[in-house]
């Protein structure tokens, strides 16, 4: 049995555990942890991250059998989409999905009268809201409403402030069998990842899931959202379709680009005049797409990692599409360091943004950090995920990958885990990605999840007797 599966069995026992406990969050007081803006909530429905059927409010059952694309034009916020409804024959058209119930909006306009559904998702935090009137269309058809469920994904998980089991969670492991948790749990959360790309792939083609999975990377911590838009608005075969128009369209969407070049030093204001006017011709394409530019972070991260440098780096990664997705296929790590250490980009290798004067020393447009993320989150998911004669061999590839540098959750998880004696051997393997990402599973799963950490139910401590201690046949080795 794979340590995947039998992680998996784990989960299953504590799913059981935690449904017995009484003191549940009810659904009409969930509390979201912040407000989440209407661009996320189109992004992970696009994504699939809803699923695919659903039940209207008044009853209908509901499949998405195509998600369609992002509207450029004025309408509902997704076209070109196709809804089977109650089993029948898919019906082409808009999809509308705001977090706001009310905010069906512009309703006069005629560009909504092909409007299949309006989607919504409660009346902001806190709230579990329904529209208080139909949503109707400039001809007066009854449009569809869709509640979608929020509570399935984690920015609405209720989590502890703190947790009420005192005593570490893995003092009575043995070092062998803690190994073996934190490797499988490394191994269940690779092939969630494996997962989430099929499940991108299906929604979209296997090479644009592939592309969506890389842009997240790029995106770093903070600016996975703006990413996860750029690539979904912009597919790659799209933007390959014009080469010369790739850098041009990306700058133009993430609001990056400007025509105001006075104060900028001069060889910014030859690159931008130069972009803006290869972008002009097609503002058309963008300009309904453009990111807010609130969503953008753009400030906590070093100079080399600024959003602006990221999108040009997503641009080359589009040129040079072909040739990535292929190594990505082939999980050849050699030769994709080799490849991202060799990509270069006249203005952007001296630039940290459009503002900053010119370096005296090259940096590189995707650095060892970025594309050692890449092979952790999109290399080796899909490697191992295939689940084929060369995944043990790319499983032991990643279990030698190092590791990132120790982050709060990490440092809040060996925490309350281990004991003050088995922090020297906790930071032996933190030395190791794969046992890193097996702790942040470990601690997403084994930390109370219902609302509650006070019942002493569902304490680490109870969860983890519930991990099965037989051997398994697939593990390091």
């Amino acid at each position: 049995m794979e340590l995947a599966d039998r992680y998996e069995q784990w989960l299953e026992a504590v799913r059981r555990a935690e449904a017995e406990c009484s003191a549940r969050v009810a659904e009409g007081s969930l509390q979201l942890p912040r407000p989440v803006p209407d661009a996320e909530l189109q992004a992970r429905w696009f994504a699939g991250e809803f699923g695919w059927r659903f039940t209207t409010t008044a009853g209908a059952e509901v499949e998405i059998r195509d998600f369609g694309r992002w509207n450029p034009q004025p309408g509902a916020v997704f076209t070109g989409a196709k809804v089977s409804f109650n089993g029948g024959a898919p019906r082409e058209g808009g999809i509308d999905l705001r977090g706001d119930p009310s905010a069906w909006g512009n309703v006069a306009e005629p560009e909504y009268d092909d409007t299949l559904l309006h989607l919504f998702a409660g009346a902001g935090v806190g709230g579990w809201g329904r529209p208080r009137h139909p949503s109707l269309t400039h001809s007066g058809r009854e449009v569809p409403q869709v509640a979608l469920d929020i509570t399935a994904l984690e920015f609405s998980t209720p989590k502890p402030a703190h947790c009420t089991d005192a005593a570490p969670a893995l003092a009575m492991f043995s070092e062998e069998q803690i190994a073996q948790l934190l490797e499988a749990g490394a191994q269940y959360r690779l092939l969630l990842k494996a997962a989430r790309i099929e499940r991108l792939s299906a929604q979209t083609s296997p090479s644009e899931g592939l592309y969506q999975a890389v842009a997240e990377t790029l995106g770093y911590r903070h600016n996975k959202l703006p990413f996860t838009l750029l690539a979904q608005r912009f597919p790659v075969a799209l933007l390959r379709q014009a080469i010369d128009g790739i850098e041009p369209m990306l700058f133009a969407a993430s609001g990056f680009l400007t025509a105001e070049l006075n104060g900028l030093p001069g060889d910014s204001q030859g690159y931008l005049r130069e972009v803006w006017n290869r972008w002009w011709p097609r503002r058309t394409e963008v300009e309904r797409l453009t990111l807010p530019h609130d969503l953008w972070v753009l400030h906590g991260a070093r100079p080399v990692n600024h959003p602006q440098r990221r999108v040009a780096a997503l641009a080359e990664t589009a040129r040079n599409w072909p040739v990535i997705e292929n190594l990505i296929r082939m999980a050849d790590r050699r030769a994709i360091r080799a490849f991202f250490a060799d990509l270069k980009h006249g203005y952007w290798d001296y630039h940290y943004t459009l503002t900053s004067v010119r370096t005296s020393r090259r940096m590189a447009l995707v650095g060892e950090l970025r594309v050692h993320e890449m092979l952790a989150n999109v290399v080796y998911p899909v490697a191992i995920g295939r689940r084929d004669n060369e995944a043990k061999r790319h499983w032991r590839a990643y279990l030698a990958l190092p590791a990132y540098a120790e982050n709060e959750k990490l440092q809040r998880a060996a925490s309350l885990f281990f004991t003050a004696e088995q922090q020297p051997m906790v930071q032996r393997w933190m030395k190791r990605l794969a046992t890193q990402q097996g702790l942040l599973q470990l601690y997403d799963n084994a930390t109370p999840g219902c609302g509650n950490p006070d019942c002493g139910r569902c304490t680490p401590t109870q969860r983890l007797h519930l991990w099965p201690t037989a051997p398994t046949a697939w593990g390091s080795g």
